[in-house]
């Protein structure tokens, strides 16, 4: 039920002629990304990917054939333009027709169906913004590297690896364990704040370093030539 009421608190944003960006409760911003997403302004709309791999690495957006991945709506920009809000519109209505469809796959079928996306007329920013949802919108695909899903920002690092100082974005995807593990996950990444008292535990800590045999820390894939490397 949540999924639709907060699709319909989109669509009425944008009804009232505001752009607008819609992020779920598990992500994270270390940076304002309104300065970021103002540098496509040909874009109707953009949104964060659940790729696991990159296609840029200059920070800009992913190349329109990443398009395919899930588009993951845990961060969606969407300009208050007429075909736009006509796109969110229909969304909103396909969620509150069924309260058991997953807005996200709502969303992505509306995306890419009917001959919606068609990268091969990808040709602005050069060939990162493409036509989507019957061809009446333009759209982009947000850098995973920095507007991140848990894989890439928590186990990848791509930014980090990039060369990038901070991303924009965590989404807590990608684990498990529900809220007590996204809250994990952001502490190991230094974004979650806690109160003094959970490093503080009465009966202490236990530290344990495991001594492992050689077998288990020399990965045998090629290209990776130890466990440490194949981890950062």
């Amino acid at each position: 039920k949540a999924q639709q009421v907060k699709v319909k608190m989109f669509a009425d944003v944008l009804d009232l002629g505001y752009d607008a960006l819609l992020a779920d409760i598990d992500a994270i911003f270390l940076r304002d990304p309104l300065p970021y997403l103002a540098c496509f302004p040909d874009a109707d709309v953009l949104v964060s990917s659940d790729h696991l791999h990159n296609s840029t690495v200059d920070g800009g957006l992913e190349l329109a054939t990443s398009s395919g991945a899930t588009m993951n709506v845990g961060m969606l920009y969407v300009r208050a333009r007429p075909r736009a809000v006509a796109m969110v519109r229909e969304w909103d209505d396909k969620c509150s027709s069924n309260l058991n469809f997953w807005e996200q796959a709502i969303f992505n079928e509306l995306a890419k169906n009917g001959g919606g996306i068609d990268v091969r007329n990808a040709s602005l920013a050069p060939r990162r913004l493409f036509p989507m949802y019957r061809r009446s919108l333009v759209g982009g695909i947000l850098p995973v590297s920095l507007f991140c899903s848990g894989h890439t920002g928590f186990v990848q690092r791509m930014g980090e690896q990039l060369g990038f100082d901070t991303p924009y974005a965590f989404h807590a995807t990608f684990q498990y364990s529900g809220t007590r593990g996204k809250k994990h996950r952001f502490r190991e990444m230094k974004v979650w704040l806690d109160p003094p008292e959970y490093h503080d535990a009465p009966a202490g800590f236990v530290r344990y370093q495991p001594a492992l045999d050689e077998a288990l820390v020399r990965a045998p894939w090629v290209g990776v030539q130890d466990t440490q490397r194949h981890m950062t």
